[in-house]
């Protein structure tokens, strides 16, 4: 068996998965393969909104967090880039849309991000601070 060394974006995950604390509950959700292409470009992509389900039993505080790490920077889906031409964002529709639309039910919706150049600093951003920021 091959040994496959490990994303750093799993890391990132396996990292914050460790910082939670007790009292919260939390739920990696499953990739689900979203996209199948044939020959050399095979891969598999989410069609998830999220990454993470974290309920806080303090506060009673459910949030929804798509967990994101990068070298460099970070692109992202907005609807005056559509250009008709496929692109690879970082961030993408489905997340930035699912995580509005979940953030008229949720306290905390929005996206984790871990810049590994900038001393490897990680921030937490609100789906609708993003969209302003955006």
């Amino acid at each position: 068996m091959k040994n496959i060394a490990k994303s750093v974006g799993k890391i990132f995950e396996e990292d914050f998965i460790k910082s939670i604390p007790s009292y919260c509950w939390h739920k990696r959700l499953n990739d689900n393969a979203a996209s199948w292409g044939n020959g050399t470009n095979t891969r598999f992509a989410s069609t998830n909104e999220c990454d993470f389900l974290l309920f806080d039993c303090n506060s009673r505080t459910l949030s929804a967090l798509e967990l994101k790490s990068t070298q460099g920077n970070l692109t992202y889906w907005r609807k005056d880039f559509e250009d008709g031409k496929k692109h690879t964002w970082n961030i993408k529709k489905n997340q930035i849309l699912g995580l509005k639309q979940w953030s008229q039910y949720l306290m905390n919706c929005g996206f984790i991000f871990n810049f590994r150049s900038c001393s490897n600093r990680t921030f937490f951003v609100m789906i609708d601070d993003f969209l302003e920021y955006t």
